[in-house]
């Protein structure tokens, strides 16, 4: 597997698997519809399920790493530290042999508090250091003096590498005009969908690795039924996801899937016994529709993220 150079002189994977808080995309059962069934099913159920699903989460990671991930992204909003730690202390594998990134949240950002965010991540993660560390969103009069508390956390030697997520070029630039540390990576959505390109080239042209969430659009109709991703996969003899994420990565970009399934987890990191010809991903860059799946950082609200 490819591994790419950051600025800070570290290398990363240029593939790795996604997480989420252990109840992501579950839906409360039926009966609760009020106030007081909502609180019923929080305070016991839901609960109980968090539990249960982390504990899988945690036998996923370690297969996930058996299956050769070295990539693990997370982020404090996601509260599954513990059960990330859990996973990577039952593969066995050498805490140097992996790359750990993380987030800070909105609310720790809003708080000033990046110093805490990395020492709460530390210690859930069980590790010493993290090797990418970033803001989860440019939260609007917070990010800039998020970033120069970043900047003082990396070099003290506490995150090997510092980066950003969810920014447009006009948050890059401003936060470019303050910086002393330039960001290794910028995290955000990119898919056949939404390819961003002018995003992704003018983070390539500042030395910032594009690094794509939301890498598979979310299985959207428009890319499983594409006809053209349909005769690709056919040609190769693989799935839409697999060759979208090989797209991914044959552009130089880093792509962080994710799934609570061990199966597609396997075959997702499947993807590097082939490669697409140029036309083919010339191809996959025509499908774009500038169709945004997820929230855009100009027009949301942090308060809720």
């Amino acid at each position: 597997m490819q591994d790419i150079l950051l600025t800070s002189g570290n290398t990363m994977p240029i593939f790795g698997l996604g997480t989420a808080d252990p109840m992501h995309d579950v839906k409360p059962p039926k009966w609760v519809k009020g106030r007081w069934t909502n609180a019923l099913y929080h305070r016991t159920l839901f609960r109980f399920l968090w539990i249960m699903r982390g504990f899988k989460m945690a036998f996923l990671i370690k297969n996930a790493i058996k299956s050769g991930y070295r990539m693990i992204d997370t982020s404090s909003t996601y509260r599954n530290g513990f059960y990330i730690s859990l996973g990577i202390k039952m593969s066995k594998i050498k805490r140097e042999d992996l790359f750990i990134i993380t987030r800070i949240s909105n609310k720790e950002q809003w708080n000033s508090s990046v110093r805490e965010s990395v020492d709460k991540s530390l210690r859930e993660l069980n590790i010493d250091y993290i090797d990418l560390f970033m803001f989860h969103w440019p939260v609007s009069d917070q990010f800039l003096d998020t970033w120069k508390q970043m900047e003082e956390v990396y070099k003290e030697g506490l995150v090997k590498s510092i980066g950003v997520a969810n920014c447009h070029e006009h948050h890059l630039e401003d936060i470019l005009k303050i910086a002393t540390v330039i960001p290794s990576v910028n995290e955000f959505e990119i898919h056949p969908l939404m390819t961003q390109k002018k995003l992704v080239q003018f983070c390539k042209s500042k030395d910032i690795v594009p690094m794509a969430y939301t890498p598979i659009g979310r299985v959207h109709p428009k890319i499983v039924k594409n006809q053209d991703l349909i005769a690709i996969a056919k040609k190769y003899n693989k799935s839409v996801p697999q060759i979208v994420l090989r797209w991914h990565t044959q552009k130089g970009i880093p792509a962080i899937p994710r799934s609570m399934n061990k199966t597609n987890i396997e075959k997702n990191i499947d993807i590097f016994n082939f490669e697409l010809d140029k036309s083919e991903i010339m191809r996959i860059d025509d499908i774009d529709e500038n169709m945004r799946l997820r929230y855009d950082p100009d027009n949301c609200d942090f308060t809720k993220l």
